[in-house]
C-alpha cells in the first residue's frame, strides 16, 4: 500500500527531500503547494502529481497520509493546525516555529489530534551520531564546544539567497542553522540547556540598512547535568564547518557533523572514524516507515522535543538584545 505524500513549500530543502522520497519504495508523491505556484508546478512536472498555489486548496482537494511542511518558518502555525485537524502525519522542517507561543500552539494541536509528527533534525539519524552516543555512554561530559560556520554572506554576494536571510525575522544564525547543532548536542548528551548568555559581532560584515543581526554570535551554555560550553556560529566564512567538541571523563571527541567524522581518544585509545551515510535519507525513510506502521516510536525528533532545541536558540537572541543571562524553560 502506497504512502500518499504532499509537500507544502517547494524550495531548496523541499527538493532535497523530494529526491530522497522519490527513491523510497511505497511512496507516492501526490501533490505540491507553494505561494509561487510555478515552483509547485515544476515539482509536479518532475515527480508527478498536482500543483496548487496555496496549501489550503491542496489539503481541501487531496487525500493524504502525510505532509512535508517546508515553508519559511514564519508560515508554520496555520498549516500545522490544519494538518493536525485532518489527522495527517506531519514532517516539519526546522525550526519548528519562530516563537515559543507559536510552538506550543502547534504542539497542542498535534497532541490533541494524536498525529504522527517529526521535525527535520536529520543529524539524529546519522551513524556518526549513534557512534558518539555509544562512546560517551555513562561518562560525565564537562565541556561541550559547538562551532558552526555557514557561507551565508558569500551566498548573498553571489545572489544565491536574498538579503532577507540577514533579518532577525528569520531567526538569525543560531535559529536558522545553529539549531541543528544545538539539537545534535542535546541528543548525544541526553540533556537540556538551562541558561544562555549571548554576544554578537559584525566585525566581518558591518551592518547595512537592511541587516539587523550579527554575522557572528557566541553563546555561553549551561546544561542541566552540569556540562558547560559555548556555541559560536558565523555567517562570514566561505566554507561550512559544523563541529562539536566533547571533553569529559577520560575522553575527548571532535565530531564533525558535515564530514561525518569522529576523532579523539577514549581512555587513551585513539578514535578516528568516517561514515558515508545520508542522514537526510535516513530521517525520511524512518518517517515513511512510521507512517506505514502508525508508530511514533520510530521517530527520533518529535515536535514536542524539538521545542527544547528551539527554546535555547530563542533565548540566545533575547540575550543578544538585552545583554543579560536568559534562563531556558523546557517542555
Amino acid at each position: 500500500m502506497s504512502v500518499n505524500i504532499g509537500v507544502i513549500g517547494t524550495g531548496h530543502i523541499a527538493n532535497m527531500h523530494l529526491e530522497v522520497l522519490a527513491g523510497i519504495e511505497n511512496v507516492r508523491l501526490v501533490t505540491y503547494a507553494d505561494v509561487v505556484k510555478e515552483k509547485a508546478q515544476k515539482a509536479a512536472k518532475h515527480y508527478g502529481g498536482t500543483a496548487f498555489g496555496s496549501w489550503e486548496k491542496m489539503l481541501e482537494n487531496q487525500e493524504l497520509d502525510a505532509v512535508l511542511l517546508c515553508t519559511t518558518p514564519q508560515a508554520r502555525v496555520e498549516p500545522i493546525v490544519e494538518i493536525a485537524r485532518r489527522g495527517i502525519a506531519l514532517f516539519c522542517e526546522k525550526p519548528p516555529a519562530l516563537s515559543l507561543e507559536e510552538a506550543h500552539c502547534c504542539r497542542q494541536a498535534i497532541a490533541e489530534a494524536g498525529i504522527l509528527n517529526q521535525v527535520g533534525f536529520m543529524y539524529r539519524y546519522a551513524r556518526a551520531t549513534k557512534r558518539v552516543c555509544e562512546l560517551i555512554a555513562g561518562r560525565k561530559v564537562g565541556l561541550c564546544q559547538i562551532t558552526g560556520c555557514m557561507p551565508v554572506l558569500h551566498w548573498i554576494e553571489q545572489k544565491l539567497v536574498p538579503r532577507t536571510a540577514l533579518q532577525m525575522a528569520y531567526g538569525g544564525p543560531i535559529i536558522e542553522q545553529g539549531i541543528h547543532l544545538l539539537d545534535a548536542a542535546r541528543y548525544v548528551l541526553d540533556d537540556n540547556i538551562t541558561a544562555v548568555y549571548a554576544t554578537g559581532s559584525n566585525y566581518m560584515a558591518p551592518l547595512e540598512p537592511d541587516q539587523d543581526i550579527p554575522d557572528t554570535m557566541q553563546v555561553s551554555l549551561r546544561w542541566a547535568k552540569g556540562t558547560l560550553g559555548s556555541h559560536i556560529h558565523s555567517y562570514a566564512p566561505h566554507g561550512t564547518l559544523f563541529q562539536i567538541l566533547l571533553v569529559g571523563e577520560q575522553f575527548d571527541l571532535t565530531w564533525n557533523l558535515e564530514d561525518k567524522k569522529v576523532a579523539g581518544t577514549i581512555q587513551g585509545t585513539p578514535i578516528d572514524e568516517v561514515y558515508d551515510d545520508s542522514p537526510y535519507a535516513s530521517e525520511l525513510q524512518a518517517f515513511v516507515k512510521a507512517v506505514e506502521n502508525k508508530d511514533q516510536s520510530l521517530l527520533r525528533s518529535p515536535y514536542a522535543d524539538a521545542i527544547n532545541s528551539l527554546a535555547p536558540a530563542l533565548a540566545a537572541n533575547v540575550s543578544l538584545r538585552s545583554g543579560n543571562v536568559q534562563r531556558v524553560a523546557t517542555v
